[in-house]
């Protein structure tokens, strides 16, 4: 029987009978494991033996049972064989080995290799990185309830990956908890505590978190403490919530440990005490915990507990590095302002700091903030700014700053703020500040507060935040009907907003995509969080048509103005291809301006710009061909290989041609790659040059029947360099039979077309053809064209026409001058029928030396039949005899 739950054991008894059940999930209590490792190995059957090799801290025995197994055929331990070899667990780490043995079984079907296989992936473990296949095997796996680790990983990725992810991390977190998994209970915990994913529900939150209490699930105690702290289900009781606090920090939760810390220095619901605070809130930092940074910092910095040590506050201050967090940004803001420690004094970076702390709700950074503006500070005076930063803070019991705020008002003119503030704009600001700070002061009761505070004051965008509050939970319990409430006491661009969001998902109301689109898109003007939501509208297709490019520039407006949701939506990927094609489209319309304009510098720039910083490898080809106009042919090779190693194969044959034909960077074996790869679309330039290679065994064996297969593919698409290769075989009759009428078609069809290249190949065949033909006017036409193309072959046959006045006139002058220049040419025919020429004087005058040195010039040319004449001619022996006096 196939068990996929997990089951907690806490006795031997009671870990055999689940494995008698059909288990083989366990999460097993320390102390029985020895025990039960040794039972295990007496009952020594394969499925026993496996269970052993998971359990033992023999890493050595751990890979030999598990390679025993695997090569006995036992499927399961596929799985712990292929961790082995990627961990190096017992033998030497070999991650190729790994991934090659999880994928082969994953294809088998075994669970445990699917869900290496997706770790492999994830983490690029012997193949290349591809979280997307990651994740869909990691999703197969825990849809199917397969294998509760998968939805473990599937959640935790998530968090990692930082994707807004509610609603799936309540999915996912719904399936680990049924496969008894003690963080998916933890999570479905935290999800029901938040309302993330599902309407918020503190009973069911509690009960989870105290079903993991049993269980001695450490994370537990910190959520049940929190809950008593706030009277979240339970009666508020600050006793019991120190108690779990305890628990948790005792049992090494670095939460617990901050939250029981943090009590210790602010003197809540127990007496201050800076040692013991400093006690937990290192243990907690030292977890990495990096809320406790900034306190540790603090008590170095200001001697709580400790004396002053400059040094080591920086080294805590800075240890959490860039971070939204305003305790850790106002601190290392000081650090600079007063540069302590290793820090050089900047007060541009310590006004940096302020204001991005100040901004978060952090009283002391908006002080701090101010008194540099107030002062002037690395800044020009901002009188109006710092009056508001010190009412903001002075509003939060900042004594000093309140002091400020009143001198400023005396003695200032601060009328351009002031209005600002009146109405209840102070408190919806400071609201706001703790509403949307991201880190530990993201106090949702003290935002609610000063919600409701500013709206008694007559602010009406303050009932907005308050419907926020309710709807999502925050500071107060979920109440769909007392959101809507406040969203319909004022009549503006938020509340729109609000209740458009009520009925796109259907919360306190009928889900209705009508009445949401005609909300969202009641206010065009700065309607910032309509846009999003209309990006998510056309995203899905809800009401309106699904549309990719309309979504995107929806969610585009809010995140220009810093929306989190919205920015976080346009880190995806299929935002940032669509934002790289959008602007490789740009790209192009600038191109096509430069040419029509013919800046053939500024073309050059955009089609290198395409290919190098836009990595548009489909520009790599038209990079490279407009670069050979140039002659820059190494520069444009750069281009095609770039293409071809991206799968444009247009490209792979531009660099096969560059490794066949020129000598610089000649290599047949890479040529014949290269050619193979643009094969594979067809192309016909690849065919004819891989007939080429078959043909004459370059970069691989000679095979004439695939010569002829390539070559024919290459004619069929009409290739005049193919049509003119193939024709010349018709002609000699040397790989297919001939025939010379079909020869001819297509050799006049290679001559034709706009080739001017492949005239050379086809003018001398064709004359050859028409001379077979007794068309002699129309041979001499075209070894002429060839003699003008340079094609030696065509010299001596048009000097004969022109000797014997064969297809034209007689004229041995002619005929005399182009065998002139075929011996100019080093052509060795010319010379040895020159040289005869000259011998026997029956078309030129006798000159026997000059006949003599073209003969030779024949041999070393070659021409072996210049050797006869050498030997037997009279001149020959007058040269031997002359030699031997």
């Amino acid at each position: 029987m196939e068990k996929y739950s997990i089951a907690y054991v806490t006795s031997v008894d009671e870990f055999f009978r689940y494995y008698n059940e059909g288990f083989d999930s366990f999460d097993i209590k320390e102390e029985v494991k020895p025990a039960i490792l040794i039972k295990l190995k007496g009952i020594g059957d394969d499925r026993a033996m496996w269970t052993y090799a998971r359990f033992t801290k023999d890493k050595k025995e751990k890979f030999n049972i598990a390679s025993i197994l695997y090569n006995k055929g036992y499927l399961d331990s596929a799985g712990l064989l292929a961790t082995c070899y990627i961990l190096g667990l017992g033998v030497p780490e070999d991650k190729i080995k790994g991934y090659e043995i999880a994928k082969k079984c994953h294809e088998m079907g075994d669970v445990q290799s699917t869900f290496c296989l997706a770790i492999c992936y994830r983490k690029g473990y012997g193949v290349v990185k591809d979280i997307e296949k990651c994740k869909k095997l990691l999703e197969y796996l825990a849809d199917n309830k397969r294998y509760r680790v998968a939805a473990e990983r599937i959640i935790e990725y998530d968090y990692e990956d930082e994707t807004d992810t509610y609603s799936r991390t309540f999915h996912y977190a719904k399936i680990a908890s049924e496969l008894d998994s003690q963080f998916g209970d933890y999570q479905l915990a935290f999800c029901y505590y938040e309302g993330h994913g599902v309407k918020q529900d503190y009973k069911k939150a509690f009960e989870l978190f105290t079903k993991l209490e049993k269980k001695e699930f450490i994370g537990a105690y910190n959520m049940i403490a929190i809950m008593y702290l706030k009277g979240h289900y339970v009666e508020e009781n600050p006793d019991k919530a120190l108690e779990y606090f305890r628990k948790g920090a005792d049992g090494g939760d670095a939460y617990a440990q901050y939250n029981l810390g943090r009590k210790y220095y602010e003197g809540e619901i127990i007496e201050r005490n800076y040692t013991k605070s400093l006690y937990w809130l290192k243990k907690s930092a030292e977890q990495d915990h990096e809320n406790a940074y900034p306190y540790v910092g603090n008590h170095y910095f200001y001697g709580y507990g400790v004396p002053i040590d400059y040094e080591e506050a920086a080294k805590w201050y800075l240890k959490a590095g860039e971070t939204e967090n305003p305790l850790i940004q106002n601190a290392i803001g000081d650090l600079y302002y007063k540069g302590v420690a290793d820090i050089k004094q900047d007060y541009a970076k310590a006004l940096e700091y302020y204001r991005a702390a100040a901004d978060s709700g952090c009283k002391d950074a908006q002080f701090n903030y101010a008194r540099m503006l107030e002062k002037g500070i690395s800044h020009s005076r901002d009188i109006p700014t710092a009056y508001k930063y010190y009412r903001y803070a002075g509003y939060q019991g900042h004594k000093e700053a309140q002091e400020r705020a009143n001198y400023l008002k005396e003695h200032e003119d601060i009328s351009s703020v002031e209005g600002e503030l009146n109405f209840g704009g102070l408190q919806l600001n400071v609201g706001i500040q703790y509403y949307k700070c991201k880190e530990m002061l993201n106090n949702y009761e003290n935002a609610l507060l000063h919600f409701k505070n500013a709206e008694n004051e007559g602010n009406q965008f303050a009932a907005y935040y308050i419907g926020e509050c309710y709807s999502l939970g925050r500071g107060a319990p979920q109440d769909y009907d007392e959101a809507i409430k406040y969203y319909k006491k004022h009549n503006n661009v938020l509340a729109a907003c609000g209740l458009g969001r009520m009925y796109l998902y259907g919360l306190g109301v009928e889900q209705d995509f009508e009445k949401a689109y005609k909300y969202f898109t009641k206010y065009t003007f700065a309607n910032y969080m309509g846009n999003y939501y209309l990006g998510i509208m056309y995203e899905k297709g809800l009401y309106v048509e699904k549309d990719m490019k309309k979504a995107f520039e929806h969610y585009e407006i809010p995140a220009g103005v810093g929306n989190p949701d919205a920015v976080e939506r346009l880190k995806q990927q299929d935002y940032l291809d669509y934002k790289h094609d959008k602007q490789i489209e740009n790209t192009k319309k600038k191109l096509a301006e430069a040419e029509d304009l013919n800046q053939s510098t500024q073309q050059k720039v955009i089609l290198k710009y395409l290919c190098d910083e836009l990595q548009d490898y489909a520009s790599c080809y038209k990079c490279g061909r407009y670069l050979l106009k140039t002659s820059d042919w190494q520069d444009a090779f750069k281009y095609f290989e770039m293409g071809a190693d991206h799968g444009y194969m247009e490209c792979a044959v531009e660099v096969g041609k560059y490794y066949f034909e020129k000598i610089q960077t000649q290599d047949y074996d890479k040529a014949f790659k290269y050619f193979s790869m643009g094969a594979e679309i067809n192309d016909p330039e690849a065919n004819y040059y891989l007939y080429r290679c078959y043909l004459e065994g370059l970069g691989t064996g000679i095979n004439k029947k695939e010569a002829l297969k390539c070559l024919l593919l290459a004619v069929d698409k009409r290739d005049p360099f193919a049509m003119a290769a193939y024709g010349i075989h018709l002609l000699n009759g040397d790989l297919v039979p001939k025939d010379l009428n079909t020869a001819h078609e297509l050799l006049y069809k290679a001559w034709n077309s706009e080739a001017s290249d492949v005239y050379q190949m086809v003018c001398y065949p064709l004359a050859l053809i028409y001379e077979q033909k007794c068309l002699y006017e129309k041979a001499h036409e075209f070894y002429y064209k060839g003699y003008n193309c340079c094609d030696k072959r065509c010299y001596l046959p048009l000097a004969k026409t022109y000797m014997n006045g064969v297809g034209t006139k007689k004229k041995k002058s002619e005929a005399y001058q182009i065998l002139k220049e075929g011996v100019d040419d080093d052509v060795a025919d010319c010379c040895y029928f020159l040289a005869e020429e000259l011998y026997t004087g029956k078309n030129y005058p006798k000159n026997h030396t000059l006949s003599e040195m073209l003969f030779k010039k024949a041999l070393e040319l070659g021409y072996k039949e210049a050797s006869k004449p050498l030997e037997t001619y009279t001149f020959v022996k007058k040269w031997y005899h002359s030699k031997k006096l």
